[in-house]
């Protein structure tokens, strides 16, 4: 089969797949955390971020944890709950020093 070379097809808009999150790892420090509700992404995404921003930065480590945050005000009785998962900037990994 013999294929034809075209030039100037313009490449199709994505269709789905990947959506561009502003994952705030660059600005977190030991101790901060946020919440993305399951509605805005499924566990198993945030836990794909935050792996491929840690082997990137192997000295920053973090923990992720499912939790039911609650909605609006707190302390309203039978207080509705939003289920996500909640990414928690823990210690720094302590690099080996090479030496040389």
């Amino acid at each position: 089969m013999k294929f034809t070379l075209e030039s100037n097809i313009p490449v199709p808009a994505p269709r789905g797949g990947r959506k561009n999150h502003d994952w705030p790892f660059a600005e977190m420090k030991v101790g901060d955390s946020f919440f993305v509700p399951s509605t805005a992404a499924h566990e198993a995404t945030v836990r794909q971020h935050v792996s491929r921003w840690s082997h990137h930065h192997p000295e920053q480590r973090f923990a992720v944890r499912k939790v039911s945050e609650p909605v609006g005000p707190v302390g309203l009785p039978d207080h509705p709950l939003q289920k996500g998962v909640r990414v928690f900037r823990v210690e720094d990994w302590l690099l080996p020093v090479s030496k040389e």
